[in-house]
């Protein structure tokens, strides 16, 4: 059994979702599952095309063109949302993890996010404060939040949100990769110079800085079973905490909220529905 928390209509709440096995085990117990699409009222036991078990958030509809019948259901499911009836193969496993769960898209939300313009445009903006400065004011974070999201009530709190995600870091050092080249700072030339104090702190005997150095390039190459703090590899970093040296100074990760990101106004599946989801 998988727990999902997520928001539904401004409401915290936590979703079951129930194995294929564990919904045979809950069948015999006398709980009874409903096929997806067959699916018409809210809280109903349902399954999906793989077997998966859940409760529905709502049942919304019927809908249909005008002057014809009304046939078509909107389902919520606690990881999705489709409509009813439908070809589309609709299976847990898809979903599991995407934290994309208020659209019918099998997408990473991180993904769909970085494409857009407002991403790009603050990502851009915070890399090139971080070069500048070496860190983002609380004031600086309040001006690229009014970027980003100028339509929430905190669009400091929503870029930080953003910040937090594995996949926005790694935009953030590309994008401090490619400002750096811009300015002819390379990679190669950054090791090159590790390797140049790492050979004078060895001709003056200067055992301590060698040591440092040579931990250094342990680290980029994980030879240390580690990852490297505060000075992150641009292209090779794989864990979430490899990159929280961008993050400003005054800023604790453990303190940005851990919850679902804010939703986009616009709606991505038939304009015919209109609902407050």
């Amino acid at each position: 059994m998988d727990t999902i928390n997520r928001k539904f209509r401004k409401k915290n709440i936590s979703c079951n979702i129930y194995t294929p096995d564990e919904v045979k085990e809950m069948q015999k117990q006398g709980i009874s599952f409903t096929y997806w699409q067959d699916s018409r009222k809210s809280n109903q036991w349902i399954i999906d095309d793989a077997g998966f078990g859940c409760k529905t958030l709502d049942v919304k509809g019927p809908y249909g063109p005008k002057g014809k019948p009304s046939t078509r259901y909107l389902v919520y499911f606690p990881y999705t949302r489709e409509f009813s009836p439908n070809k589309k193969i609709i299976d847990y496993n898809n979903y599991k993890g995407s934290k994309n769960y208020y659209g019918n898209s099998q997408e990473d939300w991180a993904d769909k996010e970085k494409r857009k313009k407002r991403t790009k445009e603050a990502i851009g903006l915070y890399a090139s404060i971080m070069l500048q400065k070496g860190r983002a004011t609380e004031k600086d974070l309040n001006i690229i939040g009014k970027i980003y999201r100028p339509d929430q009530d905190n669009p400091k709190a929503t870029f930080k949100r953003l910040l937090k995600n594995h996949k926005i870091k790694m935009m953030v050092a590309e994008e401090l990769k490619k400002l750096l080249s811009d300015h002819g700072v390379t990679e190669g030339e950054v090791i090159s110079n590790y390797k140049s104090i790492l050979e004078q702190a060895f001709s003056s005997r200067q055992y301590g800085v060698a040591k440092n150095v040579n931990d250094t390039f342990a680290k980029m190459l994980q030879m240390d079973g580690g990852t490297v703090p505060n000075k992150p590899s641009l292209n090779s970093a794989t864990e979430d905490d490899d990159l929280l040296a961008l993050l400003p100074k005054d800023i604790n990760p453990d303190d940005i909220e851990d919850s679902e990101y804010i939703i986009d106004k616009e709606e991505s599946y038939e304009s015919e529905v209109k609902t407050d989801y």
